[in-house]
This record gives C-alpha cells, structure tokens and sequence, in this order.
C-alpha cells in the first residue's frame, strides 16, 4: 500500500514538471513574437499621442427649488415711519438716491440708466452715488441719504454686513429702501445665499442659477438640432467666484438634463477676452472634437470666438459650433447682429428695466400710503433672457429697412434699435 502511495505521488511530480515546462516554452515563444520597444521610442509615443479627456464631473449644485436647498431668507425691514411717504402722496417733491457698487461696471451704469430714466417720468429727483468698489464708502453714502431724508433709495451692496447700521438708519428715518442683488450657491453648503442691503422695504432678486439654465437650454436646443443631441462641451468661468460658479452651473446642469449624450469636456477659469482665447486656444489643440463653448462672461466669449476663427476650422465645422456668452453686452450683441459671429447667444440682464422695476416699486409704495414691513414686503425673483443671434440679425435687417424708407417724421433707425432693446426685456 505504502508502494502503490509513492508511485502516485511520484506520476503526479512529474506531470507537474511536464505542465511547467510548457507554460515556460509559450512565455519565450510569445516573447518573441512580440517586438520590443525602446523607452525613448515609447515617450515619444506618448508625446504625440492626443489625450483622452477626463470627464468633468456633473455639477452638484442644489438647486433653488430643490427641497435639500437651504433658502436663506433676505433680511427685510422690520420696522418703518409711514411720514415721508405720506408726503409724497401729498404731492411733496420725491427725492430718490441711487447707490451702486461701480459705475464703471456697464451693468451698474446702464442700471443707473434705467433710474434715471424712470425718476424723469415720475417727476423724481435723482441723486447718484458711487461706491467705487468701497464698503465703507458705500455705507457713509446711505447714512448721508438717511441725514437729509431722502423718500427714497435703491441700493445694491458691496458687502452687505457692512451696510447694517445704515439700513437701520433709513428705516427709521422713514425712507423707502429698495435693493437689487443676486442669489448664488455657497461653495462649502448645500444652501444659497443673497447679495442684497438688510433692511429693504422692496427686493429684486437674480438667481445666479436660473441665469446659468437660461443660456445651457438654449444651448441644448442648438445640440440637438444641429449636433445629432452630441455636443462636446467645453464652459469658461471662474469657480473662486460664488456668482460665476452658480452661474456655470446652471449651464451644466441644463445641457446634461435635456441632452444625454452630451459630454462636458473640461471647465477652466476664463473671464475677459484675452484669458477666453487662450483657454479655447488650448484645448483646442489637444480636444479638437469641442463645438460647444459657454461662457460665464460676453468677454470670454469674444476670445473663444477669436480662438476657433485662429484654429483654421473648415467652413462646416465653423457653422455647426456653438458659442454662448452672459451679460448681453453692446460689444457681444454688435458682433451676434453683423451675421457673421459664432456667438449664437448670450443672456440679456435687463439693467436698464431693472432700474425701471426699482423706481416703479417705489411709486408703488407711495401710492399706497404705507411702509412696507416683514411680511409686507414684496420681494421678487426675476430670470434673464437668452437672446439668439437670430433675433438681433432679425433687428438689423428691420432696422436698415426702417432706414431706408424713413416715416414721415420719425427716425425708424433709433426706434428699430430701441423696439430690439425693448423685446429682448422680461416683463416687471
């Protein structure tokens, strides 16, 4: 027995070294076949091959009607004298202070504008101040308008913990505080967060996000009519900012929710026209497939505009890419309306009808006779346009028409232009 044991033991040992000896003859012989290469020949390889890009995460933003959102409430006047409004409802003069972060930011000007223009129709007096980028500042002009008893004062804040003890002022001083700001999402909370003045009796509030959306759906309409619902998307923003980083994404958010099979390149910081073209310029070159573009600035935009017409791109390809800027611009809107341009978008803020809102809120006020507080006061959200390339090419041509032909007594090229301003504004 113990015989028979050592024989099997010994059939096995040698199978085993039968099997291995073959396993090691297949090794040699697919060594051989296979060429070897140097470790220069496979960097350089490496160098000229093109990368395969990294998908960019989908945005994690909570959205405002999302019911994990945490809303932060606008702090509103909670107390008021009903004095100076009374007066003006009398008939007494309305005066009217208007306070800015910059005027050298063309939103806040066109903002003024729109003021300016609304006061003159309402037999207002104006008084423009202008914070210069200053808090401080900033929060001595409101207490000034709160010394003189100003009825009125529109305000949108540099930093609005700053302006506390000067919103408390114009409340108790009985003047009409109306303020006008944004909403974006807070970088490290799932909850978002206003920029508005405390204490006002009357809010106008932008959702950064909703702004975001607007220009991303308009850009999906373009995927899938134009792209076969495949669109290569490459955004332009700046994250370190809370109003750009909400902003982008709302874009992304609205491309990957109606177009599937849309893939969102990469997201790099680009916010003027020299930093846009740059961005566009390299990831152009290594991700020729890219033929959307959205930008979180009409700036950036212009230079991802400049860098697709430098990459030397067939006629065809250059008609089916998609560039979509923000703000609405004169410089974007002049470029979308030649016919030529590659910016078939970008959102229209409506400064000028934002000015006209706060004015009318504040006729509003004094027509009813009494201070809004808490509960009372009105505070509304409101949501950009897209306005297409289409639509301005559209005013252009109905524009020279208009010239050419001129009415008796009218300038049809001024009223065009302002008929084309005027539809490309939400309603109040």
């Amino acid at each position: 027995m113990r015989k028979a044991r050592s024989t099997v033991i010994l059939i096995a040992a040698v199978l085993f070294l039968i099997t291995a000896a073959a396993g090691c003859a297949a090794d040699v012989e697919t060594q051989a076949d296979t060429p070897q290469v140097s470790a220069e020949a496979a960097e350089a390889a490496e160098a000229t091959s093109t990368p395969t890009p990294e998908p960019v995460p989908e945005s994690s933003v909570i959205r405002p009607d999302d019911p994990s959102a945490e809303e932060i409430a606008v702090t509103v006047a909670q107390t008021g004298s009903d004095a100076l409004i009374q007066a003006a409802q009398a008939g007494g003069p309305v005066r009217v202070g208007l306070s800015v972060p910059s005027l050298a930011d063309p939103y806040y000007a066109q903002v003024r504008d729109g003021v300016q223009a609304a006061c003159d129709e309402h037999g207002y007096e104006l008084v423009v101040t202008d914070a210069t980028e200053d808090a401080a500042k900033q929060a001595q002009d409101l207490a000034t308008f709160a010394l003189e008893g100003t009825t009125a004062v529109i305000a949108s804040p540099v930093d609005q913990a700053a302006l506390e003890d000067a919103a408390a002022a114009l409340n108790q001083a009985g003047t009409i505080l109306v303020s006008f700001g944004t909403q974006s999402q807070d970088l490290d909370a799932p909850r978002f967060s206003g920029k508005q003045v405390p204490g006002a009796n009357s809010v106008y509030v932008m959702r950064e996000y909703d702004y975001g959306t607007s220009l991303g759906k308009n850009a999906a309409t373009w995927i899938r009519e134009k792209l076969g619902d495949t669109g290569n998307v490459l955004i332009l923003t700046d994250d370190t900012s809370l109003p750009s980083y909400t902003r982008a994404n709302g874009m992304m958010d609205a491309i990957m929710s109606t177009s599937s099979d849309s893939f969102i390149i990469d997201r790099v910081t680009a916010t003027d026209r020299e930093s846009g073209r740059e961005a566009v310029a390299e990831k152009l070159a290594v991700m020729p497939e890219i033929n959307v573009i959205l930008a979180t600035t009409d700036a950036a935009a212009l230079g991802a505009q400049d860098a697709v017409r430098e990459a030397g791109l067939p006629q065809e390809t250059l008609d089916t890419i998609y560039i979509g800027g923000s703000g609405g611009s004169t410089d974007a809107r002049a470029d979308m309306a030649s016919g030529e341009s590659l910016i078939r978008a970008t959102v229209n803020l409506a400064p000028q009808q934002v000015g006209i809102n706060c004015v009318n809120a504040i006729a509003n006020i004094i027509a009813g006779g009494s201070m809004p507080v808490k509960d009372a006061v009105m505070i509304a959200y409101w949501t950009p346009m897209a306005v297409t390339q289409e639509s301005l090419t559209a005013d252009s041509a109905a524009a020279d028409a208009a010239a050419a032909e001129p009415a008796e007594g009218a300038a049809p090229a001024e009223e065009a232009a302002a008929a084309s301003d005027a539809a490309a504004i939400p309603a109040s």
